[in-house]
């Protein structure tokens, strides 16, 4: 009798010992004064069908602190899905948190999924939700062609002309152009040409650097291809190869009125209007009017608004006797609009102005 009492006692006592170690099988929970944190990574996923990209990972992380703010170990996280879909890793099963008082999930975020899903987090009382939106890429868009001519609109016989693609682009980030494929076609081709000349490759410029030899119209067009095989048409650009050469084209003339003698008290301001409007071209009418009225001021157009034939220049009336040199330098159209190729400036015409008391 005295064997199985002691035997009991001791059966009791090593129960009182486990449970004082901590050795019972009771989950640990998070207190009430505990704080619960989450957070996405990245918090917007992109989807691109066009590239077979057809869902995103987001990394959900919770974290755990007690009060005093020290990371708790062991406590239990619970990850739910609970708006817009998606898929979590952890299936639902509870995640236990770190040394850091951390749990981590994932979130795969689906083509069909909602614009934006939202992911809670919860351990014992403790609740927090996070939001990852999704972003679909937009289907591949195609290049886009521009050509640039030099120079613009027109040349002469027998001088360079270069056609350049290289402002084409993308729209698309990412993308970029893989092959240039030009197509000139002439209204009076050169001996030797094929019409249309055709080109293909990965270079951004087509060159005549030995130019036509006559004078004729080109239609240019150009299409490029980016690097998923779509392809953007430029516009046609129309050319012309002029007959003129640039030693045909003759300087223009400068003409200035008379020039003029202002009297007034010292400091007062004269006003000199300086007519050029007699000046003259050959070929077409003056395209540039450059005046100067020899004292360092700035010529104001007169009218204003008007083309820059006639300009007034102010003058100050000093204590002696001061002349100014008024000079116009124009410049021709050369063979026409928009390029105006071979363009000349004129001699320089000089008139004075003689400012006194």
């Amino acid at each position: 009798m005295r064997t199985m009492m002691r035997a009991w006692m001791i059966a009791a006592l090593l129960a009182a010992l486990a449970i004082a170690s901590g050795c019972e099988d009771t989950p640990l929970t998070a207190g009430k004064d505990f704080t619960l944190s989450l957070v996405a990574t990245p918090s917007t996923v992109l989807i691109d069908p066009a590239r077979g990209i057809n869902s995103a990972d987001s990394s959900i992380v919770a974290r755990i602190l007690n009060a005093a703010g020290v990371p708790q170990k062991n406590l239990t996280v619970y990850f739910s899905s609970i708006n817009g879909g998606g898929v979590l890793a952890s299936g639902g099963e509870g995640v236990t948190t770190d040394a850091n008082g951390v749990a981590h999930d994932v979130l795969t975020v689906r083509k069909d999924d909602g614009a934006e899903v939202t992911v809670s987090a919860s351990s014992s009382t403790l609740t927090q939700t996070v939001k990852v939106t999704k972003s679909i890429v937009p289907a591949n868009r195609p290049p886009v062609a521009t050509i640039v001519a030099s120079p613009a609109g027109e040349q002469a016989v027998g001088r360079a002309v270069t056609f350049n693609g290289g402002t084409s682009s993308d729209p698309d980030a990412g993308d970029f152009i893989t092959i240039y494929s030009w197509s000139v076609t002439s209204s009076a081709p050169d001996s030797g040409w094929v019409n249309p000349f055709v080109r293909t490759g990965p270079g951004a410029t087509l060159s005549f650097p030995a130019g036509f030899t006559h004078a004729q119209n080109l239609s240019v067009l150009l299409t490029v291809t980016d690097s998923h095989s779509l392809t953007g048409v430029s516009a046609p650009m129309n050319y012309a190869i002029k007959a003129q050469l640039c030693t045909d084209n003759t300087k223009p003339t400068a003409v200035i009125a008379g020039g003029a003698t202002l009297v007034g008290p010292v400091d007062s301001h004269k006003l000199f209007v300086a007519d050029g409007t007699a000046s003259s071209d050959l070929e077409g009418p003056i395209q540039t009017y450059q005046w100067s009225c020899g004292n360092g001021t700035t010529p104001v157009v007169t009218p204003v608004g008007g083309n820059g034939s006639m300009v007034t220049c102010d003058y100050v009336v000093a204590s002696t006797s001061k002349t100014y040199n008024v000079t116009l330098i124009v410049t021709d159209q050369g063979f026409g609009a928009p390029s105006y190729t071979c363009a000349e400036q004129s001699s320089a015409a000089t008139v004075q102005v003689v400012v006194s008391q």
